[in-house]
């Protein structure tokens, strides 16, 4: 990932905020490919702020989520998103129908 090794030369962590959120999805898929072959070689960690579940499932191996600046649930990314258990989580996860218990 050359633009990302012209930045970054031997850090201990890496932020990234919505680092693809302007971009094509075949440019996507291209750096999020780069993204992973980075960091398998350099094997540090990497706090990833996204809205878009086709990133976390690609690049997450955990997942913090959080509703109005407090965390609602983390864990693994399928356990998370694919039985979320709170409204504004499956609507973030792409639930359209959401049961509500009594």
């Amino acid at each position: 990932m050359p633009s990302l090794a012209r930045l970054v030369t031997n850090p201990r962590a890496l932020l990234l905020d919505e680092p693809l959120s302007a971009l094509d999805a075949d440019l996507k898929n291209s750096i999020i490919a780069d993204l992973r072959a980075w960091n398998a070689v350099h094997e540090i960690p990497i706090l990833y702020v996204t809205h878009d579940r086709a990133e976390v499932d690609a690049l997450g191996e955990r997942v913090i989520t959080m509703d109005q600046g407090k965390i609602i649930r983390q864990g693994i990314p399928r356990e998370v998103l694919d039985a979320p258990r709170h409204q504004r989580l499956a609507q973030i996860a792409g639930y359209e129908n959401v049961w509500r218990e009594l």
